[in-house]
């Protein structure tokens, strides 16, 4: 996922049972990254919600 993000920033990755995995805010001013080297294989969703409301979201899948 590519992009500006605005202060209050934040995402979520889910499980496709919808739990979620990870939850990190972040950082306008640098790259912003998960680890998933802990997390099964299979596919998640990232859900990226800044602090106006304004969302997005994007399937990823982890080998």
């Amino acid at each position: 996922m590519n992009g500006v993000v605005k202060y209050g920033t934040s995402a979520n990755m889910y499980d496709l049972m919808g739990r979620r995995v990870r939850s990190v805010n972040l950082d306008p001013y640098v790259t912003n990254s998960f680890r998933i080297d802990e997390l099964n294989r299979g596919l998640y969703i990232i859900h990226v919600v800044d602090e106006t409301g304004i969302q997005k979201a994007e399937r990823v899948f982890v080998e």
